[in-house]
């Protein structure tokens, strides 16, 4: 059964037959139309300016968040157990809003965006 986690991986067949789902899938890449200024704009969103802060500092957020992981388990009802849990960590920046401009950090580095939407204030 190619859909049991504890069988695939051992499975010649499996990675051949994910190879060919990947194949196929770049090949709807490839076919698909190149992207148009009128699909990439927002109306009524204007980008006012752009600026690059270095030598800043990164703060960075973590988290751990309990899920139910039930439904992503493959089982059978010999193995089926009442709950399953696990503990997920996410390693996320910290989005830091300032007067009119967003703040977002990445590395070493701090840009700050000023988005002014043509219909009301900035943010």
């Amino acid at each position: 059964d190619l859909g049991d986690t504890r069988t695939a991986p051992r499975c010649p067949v499996f990675y051949r037959f994910h190879t060919y789902i990947d194949d196929l899938f770049k090949i709807y890449l490839k076919k698909l139309p190149d992207y148009t200024r009128d699909g990439l704009d927002y109306p009524g969103i204007e980008l006012k300016g752009v600026k690059l802060l270095k030598h800043q500092n990164p703060v960075w957020s973590t988290r751990f968040y309990i899920m139910d992981i039930y439904n992503y388990i493959y089982s059978t009802r010999h193995t089926r157990k009442p709950q399953e849990k696990s503990k997920v960590c996410s390693y996320t920046p910290v989005t830091i809003p300032c007067s009119s401009a967003l703040v977002a950090q990445w590395s070493e580095h701090l840009h700050v965006l000023r988005v002014k939407p043509r219909w009301g204030r900035a943010y």
